[in-house]
């Protein structure tokens, strides 16, 4: 009957919104680790340039591209805490530009 479908229906609407939002929720989760994962790239990173280590070019692509993510996801979520990278970054960049006036990558 037109009752019975109809009921089904419902209830398989019912399933999938459930599963839109399990699966927004795991999304949300798996961003914010890969934002973790690049903020500790960037630390580490930003350890070894403060302790004069060399780097290749391509490496500074590298940590260049997830600090943009990274301040990406910052931005779109404000309660993230992005501090922790604020002088990681500076010191990144200063070097990073030295060594293209320098022209002395690894």
């Amino acid at each position: 009957t037109n009752k019975n479908i109809i009921e089904k229906i419902e209830s398989v609407e019912k399933d999938v919104s459930g599963l839109k939002k399990e699966i927004d929720s795991i999304r949300s989760s798996e961003d914010e680790r890969d934002a973790e994962t690049r903020r500790v790239r960037i630390l580490e990173f930003g350890d070894e340039v403060a302790h004069s280590q060399g780097h290749s070019k391509e490496r500074y692509t590298q940590v260049l591209h997830d600090i943009d993510v990274y301040d990406q996801y910052c931005k779109a979520h404000p309660q993230f805490k992005n501090s922790q990278t604020i002088g990681a970054r500076k010191l990144i960049l200063k070097a990073y530009d030295k060594h293209l006036e320098q022209n002395d990558f690894l």
